[in-house]
């Protein structure tokens, strides 16, 4: 029977040394998986409870997980004291898998010698007892107890500063100070590019979030050159529009309607109800309305001509449809100037709202969760500091289980990548399928380069998104 459990089942086969990759979907048993080898570090390699690092990524992962750990290890030290869990005496019969389980991974350390049943049974109750001391953390949780011992080993570190959730309060003051700088300036092309980040500064304050914390490329880059050419100003080509169809809307209508009434038009383009629509059109603009860019753009000048029939006379045209064409330019050169300052207006605000954080952050003695994790990440990157904290770390954890391993970002992976990637055991436990960018791979070496590929492509996360209709 252990046999073939140490042959089939997966957490008593892995070995338990260097960096191991476990892909483990819905229903698959994760976390039975990781119980066993939580387990297995306790009994084979005599380890205190204190000295495995465990991390998942919610308080309630981490308590339902401290509690599946815990009943592992309680069955594993009663079955320890069970009479026939050493030599040849076969089980009782009807034991559950888990139990089966248990007395697989026992008989295999038993037989190699070196530690009594009895002593054995002393040790995991010994583990049990002190459960509560166990090293299972959130990614913030862990980096705050990095923080809280070993200080002295990261610059820039206030062990005094008030913990914040967020940055959320500091951010939102930021974004309404810089929607009153560039969303009320006189620069109609930046305050346009700015609202395509937010409508309202606590929209921009939420987009900031996204950025500000982020440790990598945001794209899309800005020109290297962006153009100077003069936009002309948006709000007086419209005023234009409206006052030419308020004075000349009913004789640019009478100008259509003959052409249309004779047939001049192609029919696929204007068709039955096409002089109810510009009517529509010319009620709108006389009472400072406005249409819809579609319906504006079929009665420009430069349309309607080009509906005209080649054997019909050329179309008369009028000023209130060259007016049209005239806005239109004008929309279309502030659109291109918008796309074009776009990336301009994105950076320096990240950049900047960076810069603010930092200082406020420090006058008001405060961090939030995201600086811990950026702290431990500059920490371990320190040249010779940094890998004293590494060691230190591995010396404290010499043995590591991330779970839900394939929602780590770049800097969480730089961590893990350098605390283990060289030496120390870690096991990452990942859905694939959950993946924000999904990763894929043969055997652990593919997986890791897969990973790193993945982590690059997470730079990629602040795309303009599309303006506003």
């Amino acid at each position: 029977m252990s046999e073939d459990l140490h042959e089939t089942d997966l957490a008593l086969r892995v070995p338990l040394e260097g960096v191991q990759l476990i892909e483990a979907s819905a229903g698959t048993g994760k976390t039975y998986t990781i119980a066993g080898l939580y387990v297995r570090a306790l009994v084979e390699k005599a380890m205190p409870v204190d000295r495995i690092l465990v991390m998942t990524f919610t308080k309630a992962a981490s308590e339902e997980l401290r509690q599946r750990l815990r009943d592992r290890l309680r069955l594993c030290a009663d079955v320890a004291r069970k009479p026939w869990v050493s030599g040849d005496a076969s089980p009782p019969p009807g034991l559950g898998h888990e139990s089966r389980w248990a007395v697989a991974l026992l008989r295999g350390v038993l037989q190699r010698g070196g530690e009594t049943p009895d002593a054995l049974a002393r040790r995991l109750q010994r583990s049990l007892t002190r459960m509560d001391e166990a090293a299972i953390f959130t990614i913030h949780g862990f980096c705050q107890r990095v923080i809280g011992e070993h200080a002295a080993l990261i610059d820039g570190v206030d062990a005094g500063a008030v913990l914040e959730p967020s940055d959320d309060d500091l951010l939102e003051v930021f974004a309404a100070d810089a929607w009153l700088r560039l969303g009320e300036g006189d620069d109609v092309a930046t305050r346009d590019a700015l609202q395509r980040f937010g409508g309202t500064p606590r929209e921009l304050a939420r987009r900031l979030k996204e950025l500000v914390a982020f440790d990598g490329r945001i794209e899309p880059l800005p020109a290297e050159a962006v153009d100077e050419q003069d936009v002309a100003d948006i709000e007086t080509a419209r005023q234009s529009l409206l006052a030419t169809w308020s004075e000349h809307g009913e004789a640019a209508h009478a100008v259509f309607l003959r052409a249309f009434e004779a047939g001049h038009f192609h029919g696929g383009r204007y068709k039955a109800d096409s002089p109810a629509q510009l009517e529509q059109l010319r009620h709108q603009l006389a009472n400072a309305g406005w249409p819809s860019p579609n319906l504006l753009a079929k009665f420009s000048a430069s349309k309607l001509v080009a509906a005209t029939l080649k054997d019909a006379p050329d179309f008369p045209g009028h000023a209130a449809f060259d007016a049209i064409d005239a806005w239109i330019a004008c929309e279309q050169t502030r659109a291109a100037r918008v796309r074009q300052l776009a990336p301009v207006v994105l950076h320096r605000l990240v950049a900047e709202a960076r810069r603010w954080l930092a200082a406020r952050k420090q006058d008001l003695a405060r961090m939030s969760y995201a600086d811990q994790i950026d702290w431990v990440h500059r920490g371990l990157g320190q040249g010779s500091r940094g890998e004293r904290l590494a060691r230190a770390l591995r010396q404290q954890y010499p043995v590591a289980l991330v779970d839900e391993f394939q929602d780590t970002d770049a800097r969480q992976y730089a961590i893990l990548d350098r605390l283990y990637g060289g030496q120390g055991t870690l096991f990452c436990i990942g859905d694939p399928k959950q993946a924000i960018y999904g990763f894929r791979g043969g055997d652990v070496h593919a997986y890791l380069q897969a990973a790193r590929r993945a982590a690059a492509r997470r730079r990629i996360i602040g795309r303009v998104p599309p303006a506003p209709p």
